[in-house]
């Protein structure tokens, strides 16, 4: 029967893919401590991600979180992909078998290139370990043309790899001689740094006097009427005040009459 002869030159290639492609951003990326910035981040899907730095914990492979900022911080995210690729080439064979000689050596001719004993194709076969690579459950590719092939989605880890060719009738070469390869899976970072505004906030106010007053606007200015009286340190608010006095909580006055004004104002100071 005529046979395809193993001439097939088998290389192999590839598995060392760029780094993983990592997105991070933060907003907003200022503010007045403590505030709370959200986090987005993005790579490649099967990614497993890494938080480290100003958040922490295992992340999927994109989405966005609040993360609360005190002090300045640095977002860290480290990811890593879960398969690799490799590369098979190869050279097609250019001779068959056609029998044997009166010395029991084989004879050779050119493969054709149409008819039953034309390359049709190949089958690759891989696994773990050389032992099992020729009963391993090959990728069948058409075309006896071809001399290229990726294999895809691999996981990190050593494998062995042979290459079979075959003809029109289904018949296949003896197997190549083997080749290996490491896979380890690819890695990418991105960070993104979170500054905190140091302009401080508002200043805290507390009363220093009970007196709490009402306040009458005059032609030429405004009278200071007391209505009652207010806890000392009680909070007041920094943001609306007048005449050096600040507006105060109403509900915690002591009314001293049947005045209850809607705005109420006290004598007030920073806390030291």
């Amino acid at each position: 029967m005529k046979k395809l002869a193993i001439v097939i030159g088998l290389i192999l290639s590839g598995s060392a893919s760029a780094a993983v492609p990592v997105t991070l951003t933060a907003s907003p990326m200022r503010g007045v401590p403590p505030y709370t910035t959200t986090v987005t981040w993005s790579s490649p899907e099967g990614s497993a991600c890494v938080a480290s730095g100003g958040w922490s914990g295992n992340k999927g492979a994109s989405g966005s979180s609040p993360v609360t900022i005190r002090n300045g911080a640095t977002m860290t995210l480290d990811c890593t992909s879960g398969t690799g690729t490799v590369t098979l080439n190869w050279t097609p064979p250019t001779q068959m078998t056609t029998g044997f000689n009166a010395s029991n050596q084989p004879i050779f001719a050119p493969i054709p290139a149409t008819g039953d004993s034309a390359l049709a194709g190949y089958k690759i076969y891989y696994a773990n370990t050389q032992a099992a690579v020729p009963t391993s459950i090959p990728i069948v590719v058409q075309g006896g043309a071809t001399t290229t092939y990726d294999i895809t989605g691999l996981t990190a880890g050593t494998r062995h790899y042979g290459v079979k060719a075959f003809n029109n009738l289904q018949t296949d070469s003896p197997i190549t001689g083997f080749v290996s390869n490491t896979i380890t899976t690819d890695t990418g970072s991105a960070s993104v740094s979170v500054t905190v505004d140091t302009i401080p906030g508002a200043p805290t106010l507390f009363t220093v006097a009970q007196t709490a007053y009402n306040i009458v606007k005059k032609t030429n200015g405004f009278v200071m009427l007391p209505v009652g009286t207010i806890p000392l340190n009680t909070p007041c608010d920094p943001e609306q005040t007048v005449n050096g006095f600040n507006v105060v909580d109403r509900t915690l006055v002591t009314w001293s009459g049947s005045i209850q004004p809607e705005v109420v104002v006290a004598k007030c100071s920073n806390v030291s």
